[in-house]
């Protein structure tokens, strides 16, 4: 910048006047704000011009700042200073977190969002209150793929369209210490080929020995006779080993506890006195065979009423006459897919029994299987079995049961006393329905007989069905009705192929019920 300093009026007009001594244009640098005078130089009158160079700097300051809640934070130099040379911001804002409690209804996905002005969830408390039966497990007429964990647990579950489309089977479970995962009791094409509905169960064999006994002692310095025979040798779970034990081997358990047993050897379970059954001290049993020993003998856990969970390996063919009859609180089995048949009462009187799988290589399932299990609300049949023998789910508690589509034959009374049944298919391929099949199945309201069907024998086929409804009767010729007791304690409405409503009320037996036949177009069939 320069300036002229030069005035004429003072100087002279250069008419003559002699010039005062003017300094020549002086040069000077400011560095910083404020008042800077600039003089001519000693001898000088005065200053011709001024060159001013600007350098001057900012007063800049570098803060410091915590925030501490979300919002806008303006930041300013303090007084004395140009500017801000930087910011350092440190961030302690603490997110404002909601609480929810949310209820559980019906199951599925459930998703759970903060409400407006929360940045997220601390906490969600979920009240489940899914009205399923099984308590937890899938509702009795569920359709689809169900996989369960051997000691019942659900643990995936597909669609039947989902399940068509899956291209490998989901993994087994390997979180049990005491277990090795050996896959699942049904193939992936086997679960493709679901048109209702399947159940599938994982299977494991014991992580070492023949055996694993999983008890609770509950008591200091108790001495327990292991109802077992023939075993080469038992680590009793608390550092100690027999070798060669004797027949009902017996150890001192010091300390109360849960201990894991295992064994190994050709095992052969009693069913005995012994205290380790008379405390229901055995709550889970492993076990896979040996050699050829691949029966489960009759009577082998009979009455092990601590008993909760047994895990069946591969291996096994058959499961004898009353093996788990009696076993009151057991939750769950799983049937590998080796054995072929199911002794009469084998899971008879079983109270608890929450969980049944049944593999497609089961052939027999003897009667009384299932008898008084009346906490089992579902169970699947597969199509290896052709006969649904006599009693076998007599006086249980379930309410659904998927009945394989070639089935020929039920025996009389296998449905007796289940007073929960609501929901059962009979396939086309029955002919007849013998008697007491469905004797005192009060929750029952409609049901349909296939075309199939030429005969109801028996007394008591339908005996005592106080809730009935609806029964629909599909073949055009009546079928032959033994006794018209069959329908005693029974108010259903009978419903036929209409060209055949005067045909039934003729025939022999049948015209006593004439005025409860009608026509199937009454109810839109």
């Amino acid at each position: 910048m320069y300036i002229n300093l030069y005035n004429e009026s003072l100087f002279g007009d250069g008419g003559g006047d002699t010039p005062a001594n003017i300094q020549p244009v002086k040069s000077v640098t400011i560095t910083q704000n404020g008042t800077t005078s600039v003089a001519p130089d000693a001898g000088f009158d005065g200053l011709e011009g001024v060159s001013i160079e600007t350098n001057v700097a900012p007063k800049l300051q570098t803060k410091s700042v915590e925030v501490t809640q979300n919002g806008t934070t303006s930041v300013a130099p303090d007084a004395g200073f140009d500017g801000l040379e930087g910011v350092s911001i440190e961030t302690n804002v603490a997110p404002k977190l909601q609480t929810k409690s949310v209820e559980v209804t019906q199951n599925g996905t459930t998703s759970v969002a903060p409400d407006a002005g929360f940045d997220g969830l601390s906490k969600v408390d979920f009240a489940v209150n899914v009205q399923s039966s099984g308590g937890g497990y899938p509702a009795s007429d569920a359709k689809g793929v169900f996989f369960f964990d051997y000691d019942g647990t659900p643990l995936y579950s597909y669609t039947v369209e989902e399940a068509q489309a899956l291209a490998e089977l989901p993994a087994v479970p390997t979180t049990h210490e005491h277990l090795t995962a050996d896959g699942w009791t049904h193939t992936l094409d086997q679960v493709k080929a679901v048109n209702e509905r399947l159940d599938v169960g994982a299977l494991y064999r014991p992580a070492k020995g023949q055996v694993s006994i999983i008890v609770n002692i509950p008591y200091d310095n108790m001495e327990v006779l292991l109802p077992v025979w023939g075993a080469a040798m038992i680590q009793w779970g608390d550092s100690l080993i027999t070798t060669a034990p004797t027949s009902q081997p017996s150890h001192v358990y010091t300390r109360a506890g849960v201990y894991n047993i295992m064994c190994m050897g050709i095992i052969r379970f009693e069913s005995s006195t012994s205290t380790i059954l008379q405390y229901g001290c055995i709550q889970e049993i492993s076990i896979e065979p040996r050699g050829d020993s691949t029966t489960i003998p009759d009577n082998a856990f009979q009455g092990m009423v601590g008993l909760r969970r047994i895990a069946l390996a591969r291996g096994w063919t058959s499961v004898g006459a009353y093996a788990f009859n009696e076993d009151y609180n057991l939750d769950s089995i799983i049937i590998p897919p080796t054995v072929t048949s199911l002794g009469k009462y084998s899971l008879g009187n079983c109270v608890g029994l929450k969980c049944v799988v049944i593999s497609e290589s089961c052939t027999t399932i003897g009667i009384n299987a299932f008898e008084a299990t009346r906490k089992l609300s579902e169970v699947v049949i597969p199509p290896s079995c052709e006969y649904l023998d006599s009693m076998i789910f007599q006086a249980s508690g379930i309410q659904h049961v998927t009945l394989p589509l070639n089935l020929k034959l039920i025996w009389n009374s296998a449905f007796r006393y289940c007073d929960s049944l609501i929901n059962v298919k009979i396939p086309d391929t029955i002919n007849s329905i013998s008697g007491g099949t469905f004797n005192d199945c009060d929750a029952l309201t409609r049901l349909e007989l296939p075309a199939a069907v030429v005969e109801i024998s028996g007394n008591v086929a339908f005996y005592g069905c106080r809730n009935m409804q609806v029964l629909i009767i599909k073949n055009s010729t009546p079928p032959i009705l033994a006794a018209v007791d069959a329908f005693s304690l029974n108010p259903a409405q009978f419903y036929v192929p209409d060209a055949s409503v005067e045909a039934y009320k003729a025939a022999t037996n049948w015209v006593t019920l004439a005025d409860r036949i009608h026509p199937m177009s009454e109810i839109g069939l």
